[in-house]
């Protein structure tokens, strides 16, 4: 067996994914909810053993006469001294469910026979889902529950099924969301969702399992994503086993050869999916379908050219040069090279142009020009109070050139970015800049600043641990004394 799991790629986003982690949240929050909350599975048991038994009875006193009347449903069975023992059970198993749907019917005994009361009302109770599978869609209730459309998508089946969606999400919803706007992508993010209910109902429109989870609305983002960004480089993580010992690595694809072969994969899902499926491949097929037409109607049409104008107008950083548009445009058209120029010649012309900045930083294939260009980034974008796209700048350049790191303030500017959202990647940050820079002189800054996110973490050997190397390596100094201060505050509190 092989997995293979997307860590990321070289899109990087300049807004904040507020609705792509709200989904995350709230999928999580009702996932642990439904662990939480005992579900009846005992009590169901016991109903369903009940319900079996109440039908043998119902078969003993009632169904074999029923049979003796229509003997051609009969026949299989009588002969089965004369045929082979499988005819003889699928006559009997035709027979049985024959009688079922006539006496379910009322064809068999009177309305009010208590038996009839009784089976009808385990049916009943049978067919009423717990939560939170009542939030699931099923076609046979669209009528009466058309929201389950919607409310399917925020429920799963597992820990696992849960946490290889929302990855799926998190790596396709963060740039869609960031190209559309919030209104535009929750809208298409639903409407993935519906589409992928309606197809697999389609397919299976009497099936009494619920389906659930986000897959086929996080195809859509998918086939979105591969409309905009196919010459991204997607890495990925896979695993598999050599006998009993694994192996593991990482890969880099391009989306335009990844994203097609994971289609490939549902196309083939799709000729054996059946109505006890547990993978509704159906659902998948049809919302990357559905993200492919949308996002090239949009495309085509020019409304993803207006979305992405707000968009950027939007953002902390945007830009009003001319040629910034133009670079834009050969960007989303897949001339890296193009765009690169461009921007080049926006900051020629000015140099203060910040998107320009980032957007150059993120296309230059050297390393240490890359490091540069990323470095200046951050403090440009820093300087004008932005605490988001440093980190965007960080993360996708260390993606794509790991082993040529930032400048000193570059680094730091991060970490303080990270801050109290995310202290362990702060931390990480500051690490980084200690490692490669270890003689700057925001080496001790950061080592305080680790020291005080140890404090605020309630691990305080750790923070004692970064308070004794600045005393250690910068004795005397005013960034020992600081250190000193911060231990006595350790010791008050």
């Amino acid at each position: 067996m092989i997995i293979i799991l997307p860590l990321g790629h070289d899109r990087a986003i300049t807004h904040f994914p507020y609705v792509t982690l709200g989904i995350v949240v709230l999928c999580t929050i009702i996932q642990a909810a439904s662990c939480a909350i005992a579900q009846p599975e005992q009590e169901a048991g016991q109903r369903l053993m009940k319900e079996q038994e109440l039908r043998s009875r119902i078969w003993r006193e009632h169904g074999r006469k029923w049979a003796q009347q229509r003997v051609e449903t009969l026949r299989g069975a009588e002969e089965g001294s004369q045929r082979d023992m499988m005819s003889a059970m699928k006559a009997i198993r035709r027979a049985y469910g024959d009688f079922f749907e006539e006496y379910e019917a009322g064809n068999v005994v009177e309305r009010d026979d208590p038996d009839f009361r009784l089976l009808k009302s385990l049916a009943e109770s049978r067919q009423q889902l717990p939560w939170p599978l009542s939030l699931g869609f099923r076609m046979m209730d669209l009528g009466s529950r058309p929201l389950a459309l919607i409310s399917y998508v925020f429920v799963h089946a597992g820990w696992f099924h849960l946490l290889g969606n929302m990855l799926f999400l998190y790596i396709c919803g963060c740039n869609t969301e960031d190209r559309w706007g919030r209104l535009v992508w929750l809208l298409f993010f639903l409407a993935g969702g519906a589409v992928s209910a309606l197809a697999f109902g389609s397919m299976h429109p009497d099936t009494e399992q619920p389906l659930v989870g986000a897959s086929g609305a996080v195809a859509a983002a998918m086939g979105a994503f591969l409309v905009f960004h196919y010459k991204a480089t997607i890495n990925f993580w896979y695993v598999y086993f050599f006998f009993i010992y694994p192996r593991y690595g990482t890969f880099k694809m391009r989306a335009f050869w990844a994203l097609p072969l994971w289609l490939l994969q549902q196309l083939l899902g799709l000729a054996t999916e059946s109505t006890f499926a547990t993978v509704a491949y159906s659902a998948h097929v049809a919302g990357f379908t559905l993200g492919v037409v949308v996002a090239l109607g949009l495309k085509m049409s020019g409304v993803d050219r207006q979305l992405v104008k707000g968009s950027e107008e939007r953002a902390t950083l945007y830009a009003q040069h001319p040629g910034f548009d133009r670079g834009m445009d050969l960007l989303d058209a897949g001339d890296d090279a193009g765009a690169r120029q461009c921007f080049k010649d926006v900051l020629a012309q000015d140099k203060g142009n910040t998107a320009a900045l980032v957007k150059l930083a993120g296309l230059e294939p050297d390393p240490a020009t890359a490091a540069d260009l990323a470095s200046r980034a951050v403090m440009a974008t820093r300087r004008e109070g932005d605490r988001i796209t440093p980190r965007s700048i960080y993360i996708d350049h260390m993606q794509r050139h790991p082993r040529a790191p930032l400048t000193d303030r570059a680094l730091f500017s991060v970490a303080e970015c990270f801050g109290d959202d995310a202290p362990q990647e702060a931390i990480a940050v500051y690490r980084v800049l200690l490692t490669v820079h270890g003689r700057s002189v925001m080496a001790p800054k950061a080592m305080l600043n680790v020291a005080r996110i140890y404090r605020d973490l309630d691990n305080l050997d750790a923070a004692r641990k970064a308070l004794a190397a600045v005393r250690k390596h910068y004795p005397g100094s005013a960034f020992a004394e600081q250190a000193d201060s911060l231990e006595q505050e350790f010791k008050a509190s």
